[in-house]
């Protein structure tokens, strides 16, 4: 795959894993998922450590980028299933832009996933 590709799976991979869950390195991955139920945190703390943990994991293991920037957004989304009908869950929508150190050219990647508890779209 292209430099660009597999940036994109590692950070991807960064932000689905949580702490411990990777026998070999206990920090590789997440922290924000040790909070995926808190009912009791807004959405602007839980922005704030999604933000942090995901800035937090790129810096450590994704050493092909930098001037990397975050941009982390929650919201409430609707749901629609045959089955159970329409309703609201929490969406994270997330935006990492960067520059790639081989030859400076810009990077993005968005992403997002649905918490309490965890799905992709």
């Amino acid at each position: 795959c292209s430099l660009e590709e597999s940036i994109a799976r590692h950070i991807q991979l960064l932000i689905v894993t949580s702490w411990g869950e990777n026998k070999m390195d206990g920090e590789y991955g997440n922290f924000f998922w040790d909070n995926d139920f808190d009912i009791l945190s807004t959405n602007a703390r839980r922005k704030e450590m999604i933000t942090h943990s995901i800035v937090y994991a790129i810096h450590r293991y994704e050493k092909r980028l930098h001037k990397t920037h975050v941009d982390v957004e929650i919201r409430q989304a609707e749901i629609r299933n045959e089955q159970e009908g329409t309703r609201l869950r929490r969406k994270v929508d997330i935006v990492v832009s960067g520059v790639l150190k081989k030859n400076n050219q810009p990077f993005r990647y968005q992403t997002g996933f649905f918490i309490g508890p965890f799905a992709t779209e």
